[in-house]
């Protein structure tokens, strides 16, 4: 649990990985509920070249990313993919 986001992990038998994103209502209206999905997004693409392959990702929008800038987002996932062990070195 970081503080712009909530990654979930399963490993699969694939040999690529698959993000899936969530993001309550409570953010706010459609436009910024939006704006948290494509941070995440490409966050998620951006680290995409570092992260052990063969994973589901499912990543949960907190409140505070309404608010957040693209590199606060992209900081916070790759501390949670490291601090989980999915970072290749």
């Amino acid at each position: 649990m970081g503080k712009f986001i909530i990654i979930y992990v399963v490993k699969t038998q694939r040999d690529y990985n698959r993000l899936g994103i969530t993001v309550s209502r409570k953010l706010g209206s459609a436009v910024k509920r939006n704006r948290v999905r494509r941070l995440i997004a490409e966050s998620f693409r951006l680290s995409a070249d570092s992260q052990k392959k063969g994973y589901d990702f499912v990543v949960v929008g907190r409140t505070r990313a309404v608010t957040a800038k693209m590199n606060d987002v992209l900081l916070c996932m790759n501390e949670l993919l490291s601090k989980n062990g999915l970072l290749s070195a």
